[in-house]
């Protein structure tokens, strides 16, 4: 069906030896004619459609080199616009195998797409398929009580559309038995983070993740699009540590997770930042940048007895003691500050009651 002044084809195929097509046509109900178009001594015959054709009828005599001969069947060419074609049943999700104890509910479902579907579960219990007769068999969802002697039963479903096509899902199986535990995903609990540091400092990520006969794939992006497997020492564990040198700057890091069952996680990106952060921690002392040059001391985290402070660190002059830095430090006996030193906040050594030497 085609309309009018469009090309209409008609073609066969067909097996034998020296094969030879002429195709013919009848334009009434009674007289067949050669067709003598353009490939009517082919396997395809095309022509333009006209209006007179309507209703022509086509059929091609098909010969071989001994002479044996036979015709196809007779087909008619309809001017006009040709019926749209019906949907096809198309399954989105197919039926998975089930694994259940005796006497409980097995389930198998499928999904499907298509115009007024219907449905029909079939069973084989051993070489013969059959249709299934429980009450759900002419829905999507099959559910019934799973008895002993259903093991190894295998379960399909016919669906069929409003038009009349139809199509079978994949064939799986009922076992009898306790379903083997589902794998443990693997589960981030602890994402890395993005790092600041001095150039030619050492930089670290880690990750923290469980899961079980995990194997870690550290991974870095030098631009913007490239990911590529890290060969660092560390790079296959939950922590990567490697010298900052200045090109890193910039550069993005993420791990992949895999489990002994092959699932896998990738951890979220981060960044390392070559340059000093605006708190920074060198021998237990974290410190605070000021000014461009300059930093102040904000806590002392370490357990010693006695404490130095450098005239400088990461290349800032050490020119003040925050407020309450030492306050409340009783293991504290001594400390040495630089001359460099021009401010001592509040409550700096407050309730420091075993300090007595400052230098």
């Amino acid at each position: 069906t085609t309309p009018v002044n469009t090309t209409a084809t008609f073609s066969v195929e067909a097996e034998g030896e020296g094969l030879t097509y002429q195709w013919e046509y009848c334009p009434n109900t009674t007289t067949w004619k050669n067709n003598t178009m353009s490939g009517a001594t082919t396997n395809t015959l095309t022509f333009t459609a006209k209006a007179y054709h309507d209703g022509y009828k086509y059929r091609c005599l098909i010969t071989d080199a001994n002479g044996n001969s036979v015709r196809t069947e007779e087909v008619t060419l309809t001017i006009g616009e040709p019926e749209p074609e019906p949907a096809a049943v198309t399954i989105t999700k197919q039926p998975e195998n089930v694994t259940t104890p005796v006497n409980t509910t097995a389930t198998f479902s499928v999904e499907a797409e298509g115009e007024g579907l219907t449905y029909q579960w079939e069973y084989c219990p051993n070489t013969t398929w059959r249709n299934n007769t429980a009450e759900s068999a002419t829905t999507s969802v099959l559910t019934f009580s799973a008895k002993a002697y259903h093991d190894g039963y295998k379960y399909r479903c016919l669906i069929t559309d409003a038009n009349g096509n139809s199509v079978r899902t994949e064939e799986v199986t009922l076992t009898i038995g306790e379903p083997e535990p589902e794998p443990a995903a693997v589960t981030i609990t602890k994402q890395p983070e993005n790092v600041t540091t001095p150039v030619n400092t050492t930089a670290t990520f880690s990750v923290e993740a469980e899961g079980e006969g995990l194997t870690y794939q550290w991974e870095y992006c030098p631009n913007t699009t490239t990911w590529k497997n890290n060969t660092m020492s560390g790079a296959t564990t939950n922590t990567l540590t490697f010298t900052a040198k200045a090109y890193h700057d910039g550069y993005k890091y993420r791990c992949l997770i895999t489990d002994a069952n092959g699932n896998s996680v990738r951890t979220d990106e981060v960044t390392l930042t070559i340059g000093v952060p605006a708190e920074f921690t060198v021998d237990d002392v974290t410190y605070r940048i000021i000014a461009d040059t300059t930093v102040e001391v904000l806590k002392y985290l370490g357990t010693a007895a006695s404490v130095t402070i450098p005239t400088t660190v990461n290349g800032y002059t050490v020119t003040a003691i925050g407020e309450s830095t030492f306050e409340g430090n009783t293991t504290l006996t001594s400390i040495d500050l630089p001359d460099t030193i021009e401010v001592i906040g509040k409550r700096a050594f407050a309730n420091c009651t075993n300090l007595s030497d400052v230098h």
